[in-house]
């Protein structure tokens, strides 16, 4: 398993947090000298693609990116998202954006949140905060993990 950081600031305890959850692999912008990823839209392409195939050179079966701040915000998150989206088994979304499989976070943390997402959106919402709900979690990211290896 993979876990990265890919947009956002800088900041050693995101990178430790992947290797503490159990990550065989772990990188972030910083291992390309971007301390941050506010920056031109070619520099940021330049630093992480190659990033990118180191990654892909671990020969993990999966890998978790975080991307750091909105894809609205200037830290080239949309970028992010476009250059990964055709790789992407499932999406979890800890914020309010569209297009999620998954809510996660303070708008999931009461059986009325997780209702009323499910109401609006559509979409499927787990309380973390609940240890119950790490079941549904995991045969969540089993079945999308497994449906995309398959393919």
């Amino acid at each position: 398993m993979v876990g990265a950081k890919l947009t956002g600031a800088g900041r050693w305890h995101d990178t430790l947090s992947f290797k503490d959850s159990g990550a065989d692999f772990t990188f972030d912008f910083i291992d390309v000298d971007l301390p941050t990823t506010v920056v031109s839209l070619e520099d940021y392409r330049a630093a992480i693609g190659p990033l990118l195939s180191r990654m892909a050179d671990t020969g993990a079966k999966a890998a978790l990116f975080e991307a750091g701040a909105s894809p609205l915000e200037p830290y080239n998150g949309a970028e992010l998202v476009q250059m990964l989206w055709e790789h992407v088994a499932h999406r979890i979304l800890a914020a309010r954006e569209r297009r999620v499989d998954l809510v996660v976070g303070p708008a999931s943390n009461t059986l009325a949140g997780v209702a009323l997402v499910h109401e609006l959106a559509g979409s499927g919402a787990l309380n973390l905060m609940d240890d119950y709900t790490y079941d549904s979690l995991r045969q969540c990211l089993s079945q999308a993990v497994g449906a995309r290896v398959r393919k």
